[in-house]
């Protein structure tokens, strides 16, 4: 009878656990394509550089973040380059860097993921791991042409 017991909550423990080994866009999961391609080098904590397309963070093409008591949404189109730095083990702070010579500091979440896809696979980072994002002037259309356009986001 124990024996039994033994059994059925193995298969219980067994079936409750299918499917959880690639929850997110983790390692072996596919990173989901945004509908705009930016292209980016990203610079790891190790100085290692990534040349990327379809440049998300937290699956979307804008940096979120908190500034004071703010939550503020920043468009990639504006973008040039985001520098992190230390803040504490929850959040980093970006130094947000556009296209117009301006700078924005915003604190963003330590474990957001920052993902993009390379000529070799798909890359995911988490701002932890960061040190800089360098974005390309101009949007990239989903067939990979340039759109020569000016940085601003259209009205």
């Amino acid at each position: 009878m124990k024996l039994r017991r033994s059994w059925i909550l193995i298969l219980v423990i067994a079936f409750m656990s299918l499917g959880m080994g690639s929850m997110g866009a983790g390692a072996g999961g596919k990173v989901k394509r945004p509908k705009h391609n930016f292209r980016a080098t990203i610079t790891d904590v190790s100085s290692v550089q990534t040349h990327v397309e379809y440049a998300a963070c937290g699956g979307h093409t804008r940096l979120e973040g908190n500034n004071g008591k703010s939550e503020v949404s920043i468009p990639f189109e504006r973008v040039e380059r985001v520098v992190i730095s230390d803040k504490d083990e929850r959040y980093k702070t970006a130094t947000v860097n556009f296209w117009d010579g301006r700078t924005f500091q915003v604190d963003i979440k330590a474990y957001l993921a920052c993902t993009g896809v390379t000529e070799m696979g798909d890359v995911t980072v988490k701002v932890r791991y960061l040190r800089q994002i360098d974005f390309e002037r101009g949007e990239y259309t989903d067939d990979g042409s340039k759109d020569e356009s000016d940085g601003k986001p259209s009205s």
